[in-house]
């Protein structure tokens, strides 16, 4: 079954993600969950018994924000210059990790390959001191939990022209 037309159930959100559900209706509560309008939005919800479903772009939102919460780490160095297409919300397909820097308001999504150090460019981009989170693992252990193996997930995103 292809995911990105999966819609996932609140157990299954916090299963694949580790975030309490206790947080998770805190966040959508306040709207800080906004889904992925574009592709699939949250559905459901907001009235006893209308149970919200996710799609896997709202899953991996929640996922990266609850990572968010405890990962940081900050550098510097040099990154090459190539940069491949990438999905939304997913790690690009063929690098060996997709990283997001945030600082602030601001944002940089980043490839790190061996005996490559990306911090220069992020920081040129969003100066001194930022938060570093690895997609790759996060994506990897969400896919795995909701049942699907990330390696056929990118296959088949970067595989078709376009998958909305």
């Amino acid at each position: 079954m292809n995911i990105f037309q999966q819609r996932f159930s609140t157990g299954q959100v916090v299963a694949a993600t580790g975030l309490p559900n206790a947080t998770l209706q805190s966040w959508l509560k306040r709207d800080l969950i906004v889904g992925h309008k574009q592709y699939a939005p949250i559905q459901g919800g907001g009235s006893p018994g209308a149970h919200r479903t996710f799609s896997f772009f709202n899953v991996m939102e929640i996922a990266i924000a609850k990572a968010l919460l405890g990962f940081a780490h900050v550098g510097n160095g040099q990154i090459g210059d190539m940069r491949p297409e990438r999905r939304p919300g997913l790690p690009y397909n063929d690098a060996c990790l997709t990283v997001l820097c945030v600082r602030q308001e601001n944002s940089v999504v980043e490839i790190w390959k061996p005996k490559s150090d990306l911090f220069i460019t992020a920081r040129h981009r969003l100066g001194e001191g930022f938060v570093v989170l690895e997609i790759n693992p996060i994506f990897e252990r969400v896919t795995h939990r909701l049942g699907h193996d990330y390696r056929d997930v990118l296959n088949f995103a970067y595989s078709v022209g376009d998958n909305s």
